[in-house]
């Protein structure tokens, strides 16, 4: 016998709101979300975009430290723009970095430059 969180993982009793499809409620603002990141999409590739001109100066000054924090944002962030190619690119870049590997830093990087160059300066914005 299990608890009452078991049985239902979302309480009704502490968020009546929900009612009870949670998903049908939940639609609408997937959808706000889902714009407001697309006003977002331009600041996320700047960003990315001066990421990629620091990247090489980092690695070349032994900057492990700052090119592994780079590469976990990435990490973290391009799934969520809708870009999980620059993900993965965060992801080996952050593993590089802890490895002091500069020739790998820099392929990544020029990997990630190359993907920035194919994606247009302004919208419209639907990740890779």
């Amino acid at each position: 016998m299990g608890t009452e969180h078991d049985r239902d993982p979302i309480p009704r009793r502490k968020f009546p709101s929900l009612g009870h499809d949670p998903e049908r409620r939940l639609g609408s603002d997937r959808r706000a979300v889902e714009e407001e990141v697309v006003l977002l999409v331009p600041d996320f590739i700047e960003n990315r975009r001066r990421d990629a001109e620091a990247i090489p100066h980092l690695a070349h000054a032994g900057a492990f430290g700052q090119v592994q924090r780079l590469g976990h944002n990435m990490k973290g962030c391009g799934v969520s723009y809708g870009f999980p190619s620059i993900s993965e690119i965060g992801r080996d870049l952050s593993a590089a970095a802890k490895q002091g590997n500069v020739n790998e830093i820099l392929r990544l990087n020029n990997e990630l430059s190359r993907i920035l160059e194919s994606l247009p300066h302004t919208g419209p914005w639907h990740g890779d």
